[in-house]
């Protein structure tokens, strides 16, 4: 997934939300990113991004920012930043089929908001890890932040998680990465 990603960040600025360790940044960076912005809410995750970027020395320009990924972007939002190319990579917004509801509001605000920061024709890589969200729900949400963020979205590809992650038949939770590249006109 990051090698797809960063196959579309050559010449773009870059927003990696919810970064931590930083390994989008570095490959977007890697393949050509013209600027990186790293969000992240741990210190101690942008810490590790900051030691990872400069030891692959990506070349691009770099801004770590430490906060709530929801709040930087509402801020950004008002501020009229605008990004080629956004990643969210969420931590687990549901653990359990129980939490699905509540996992799906917070996946449509964040796509709306990643949305609103991009630029027309921008792309949108957007990851869940929650088991408790299925495929179709995750498609949802980002279909939902669309109508609400007034943008026309095509999925242009969906992705998953490795060969070396196998899904069971009789536990469909084991299927929890889900992604989608989007472009946002």
């Amino acid at each position: 997934n990051r090698n797809f990603v960063s196959d579309l960040a050559r010449g773009r600025d870059v927003l990696d939300a919810f970064s931590y360790s930083g390994a989008f940044s570095v490959s977007a960076g890697l393949a050509g990113a013209k600027s990186l912005t790293l969000v992240e809410s741990s210190r101690t995750a942008l810490e590790l991004a900051e030691k990872n970027l400069a030891l692959n020395e990506t070349g691009a320009d770099a801004e770590l920012v430490q906060g709530d990924v929801f709040e930087v972007l509402r801020a950004w939002r008002q501020e009229g930043r605008r990004y080629g190319l956004v990643v969210l990579d969420p931590p687990k917004f549901a653990r359990t089929r129980a939490q699905a509801d509540k996992a799906m509001r917070g996946y449509k605000d964040i796509n709306m908001l990643a949305m609103n920061l991009l630029e027309p024709g921008g792309v949108l890589a957007t990851f869940s890890c929650s088991g408790g969200v299925d495929v179709q729900q995750f498609s949802m949400a980002v279909s939902w932040a669309a109508l609400d963020a007034g943008r026309e979205v095509q999925v242009v590809r969906r992705l998953g998680q490795p060969e070396d992650h196998p899904t069971l038949l009789s536990a469909p939770e084991t299927e929890y990465l889900k992604g989608l590249i989007c472009r946002v006109l």
